[in-house]
């Protein structure tokens, strides 16, 4: 009862309770209560709000023999909120579905099909980077040229869609993960793998895929990905230890890079916050490369401008094309210490838990996903605590000040949307047969 009280009220309501007590005992029990619950605050300071999300509709995805859904990597909803499309990378799907009763429209699966799609381009194959014997190629092949040099054995192509976006004119862009067949240079033949863009008409076909320049430094990955389509540019993560170890300067890590529609590199977007780079570069590189998901960016757009959010940095925004940092009011956790503890338990020789769970242990909360209701910014943080999953989502104006905050406890989101036309979230939960589509009134 109390701790409802506390979350519902703020310091002037409870001075005024605290006035109004007839006893000095209560008075006493007010203030222990006050103290008790502050000094538990300042160990963990992660407060659900009080208000939950309330649930308007749940519809099940339509699956079949054909489809069926093992994730939902991504998500996107058409301006009109008439369909969505979804991204379930364990099969290798991308797939359109009504938005309004969950029946599916279109979908395709990801083939061998994708790795011959370079064989057009002019665009040769950088050194490996993810390889420690630096293996050097000639050229990229055809599934053709593959064949006749005897390669035909084609199941090591699993090429796969990850991120996805609807754009306003019912196009689809996905960021998708390829394998790529490659001449070496002894005559050898290699795969090398590598993020691309894949363009869709409406109706899922394709008409163009890029291939971003690859060099060092900016070879990209699958992570974070946005269509600047005004612009003609693409904002694509870069895979950061990679790009660390050929640095010549350590203080500042690239984070995304941008790319014209061709998918030559123009620029750097985004570098990792100082406090991000400083304990980079503390890590080995065996660290650096296990504790790459610390650096996952999350993003949105609203009109020309982008944003993005780095997972373990909760209370900050960054603009990207004005180079501007958010500073999120009143901040929600702080952890400006929680980075080098991280990286002495990771350090530890008896810690058996991956680095997920370490980061999880030390900064129990994140920044998942970042997204928007054409206004303002709407943030959900993910709470791993107790082996359990809840879900805080927050909305700040473009300032960074905190305008509404919502909740979603005990329970498991696979991914999210917002549907800007109706003001709903809508959430993809696995449910123990089907997927369900969930819409929730803010």
């Amino acid at each position: 009862m109390f701790i409802d009280l506390w979350h519902n009220i703020n310091g002037h309501v409870l001075l005024l309770i605290i006035k109004n007590m007839k006893t000095t005992i209560c008075v006493y029990f007010v203030l222990i209560l006050f103290a008790a619950l502050s000094c538990s605050s300042k160990d963990n300071n992660i407060v659900f709000p009080p208000q939950e999300l309330t649930l308007v509709d749940s519809i099940v995805l339509e699956e079949n023999e054909a489809l069926i859904l093992l994730s939902i990597e991504d998500c996107d909803i058409n301006k009109n909120s008439e369909k969505i499309v979804i991204t379930s990378s364990l099969n290798q799907i991308i797939a359109i579905y009504n938005y309004k009763n969950g029946k599916i429209i279109k979908f395709c699966k990801a083939g061998p099909y994708l790795s011959d799609s370079i064989k057009n381009s002019n665009r040769k194959p950088p050194p490996n980077p993810f390889n420690p014997i630096i293996a050097n190629p000639i050229k990229y092949l055809s599934l053709k040229e593959c064949q006749d040099m005897g390669w035909t054995d084609f199941n090591e192509f699993r090429n796969d869609f990850q991120k996805v976006i609807i754009n306003n004119d019912n196009s689809i862009s996905s960021l998708a993960y390829l394998m790529l067949p490659v001449l070496l240079e002894d005559n050898k033949t290699s795969v090398f793998n590598t993020a691309a863009v894949v363009e869709f008409d409406s109706n899922l076909i394709i008409k163009k895929v890029i291939y971003p320049n690859h060099d060092y430094i900016n070879y990209t990955t699958t992570d974070a990905f946005v269509n600047d389509k005004k612009n003609s540019q693409y904002y694509i993560q870069i895979f950061t230890p990679q790009a660390y170890t050929y640095l010549p300067v350590k203080d500042s890590i690239p984070v995304l890079a941008i790319y014209d529609k061709e998918g030559d590199f123009i620029k750097i977007g985004l570098f990792l916050d100082k406090k991000f780079s400083n304990l980079h570069r503390k890590f080995s590189n065996e660290e650096i490369f296990e504790s790459y998901f610390l650096y996952q960016p999350t993003t949105t757009t609203i009109g020309d401008k982008i944003f993005a959010m780095l997972y373990y940095d909760p209370n900050t925004i960054y603009e990207l094309k004005s180079d501007k940092v958010i500073n999120l009011t009143p901040p929600i956790i702080d952890y400006s210490t929680k980075y080098d503890e991280y990286l002495n338990l990771i350090r530890k020789p008896n810690n058996k838990q991956n680095k997920f769970a370490t980061a999880d242990k030390c900064m129990p909360l994140s920044a998942c996903n970042i997204m928007n209701n054409g206004k303002n910014l709407i943030v959900c943080y993910k709470v791993a605590l107790n082996d359990e999953l809840s879900y805080i989502f927050k909305e700040y104006d473009l300032a960074g000040k905190l305008i509404s905050e919502r909740s979603f406890l005990n329970r498991e989101i696979q991914n999210m949307i917002y549907d800007k036309e109706n003001n709903l979230l809508v959430l993809f939960i696995k449910g123990e047969e089907n997927w369900t589509m969930e819409k929730y009134r803010w």
